[in-house]
Order: structure tokens, then C-alpha cells, then sequence
């Protein structure tokens, strides 16, 4: 029997799945979970947000990116990367290429990025993942 421990819960947490898990990981009910979560949450910095939350590809490019760049220049919520990600993935599964390039990009560009980042990464440009 596996132990529960704070960081297997924060592993499986649906909003950092992004961070642990490659695209071939991703399944319905793993997307179910991550909507659930980002219906629940704000980012009043992005005027987009809700549509990003509710899979408008182009949205959710927009806000990711807006929020990596936000973090470089000001002290930010690195929660709010972990959401914008969230709504990042979900249009990658959901079969947007443009959301798949980014999500790899800036998988590849993470600061503490490294080898399981790249791994991950790659997932995502693998053209026999489609789920859309």
C-alpha cells in the first residue's frame, strides 16, 4: 500500500498535473477534475480568463503567456501559472496543436525546469497523443 504523502497529494492535485505528468498520462475523468477545479477559480489579472477556464484555445495561450511573463517581471502567485497551464492542458488534450507548441514551449522554459520538464515537454509534441 502506497503512503499518502504531502507531496504524492500535492502531485495529484488537478491543477499541478501539468507539472508530473506526461500527455499520454491525461485521460477524461484526469480533465473532468481539472474543469472542476479551474470553474472555482479567478485570475482577475486576466480579462480572459473565463474563456481560457472553458477551453477557448487561443484564451488560454494568451493567458499562460501573460502570466509567465507577469511572473518574470513582478512577484506572482505561482498558483496562477499552475491554473493557467491547467486550462492550457485541457485544450492540448481536447486536440489543439497551437495549445500543444506552447504547452511544450514553456514546459521547456520553466526556471527549475530540467529532465523531467523536457520529458514532459516532448509528450506533448508527440503526434500520436490526440484526444480531440
Amino acid at each position: 500500500m502506497m503512503a499518502w504523502t504531502p507531496v504524492a497529494v500535492v502531485r495529484r492535485h488537478p491543477v499541478r498535473y501539468w507539472r508530473h505528468h506526461l500527455a499520454q498520462d491525461y485521460d477524461v475523468r484526469t480533465i473532468r477534475r481539472m474543469r472542476g477545479c479551474l470553474a472555482k477559480i479567478n485570475l482577475p489579472a486576466e480579462t480572459r480568463w473565463r474563456d481560457a477556464a472553458t477551453g477557448d484555445a487561443a484564451a488560454a495561450i494568451g493567458v499562460a503567456i501573460g502570466v509567465a511573463i507577469r511572473m518574470r517581471e513582478v512577484d506572482t502567485d505561482p498558483f496562477e501559472l499552475d491554473a493557467a497551464m491547467t486550462a492550457l492542458a485541457i485544450c492540448s488534450f481536447a486536440g489543439s496543436e497551437a495549445a500543444r507548441v506552447v504547452m511544450a514551449n514553456m514546459l521547456r522554459r520553466l526556471p527549475s525546469g530540467g529532465e523531467v520538464e523536457v520529458r514532459i515537454a516532448d509528450s506533448w509534441l508527440d503526434r500520436e497523443v490526440s484526444h480531440g
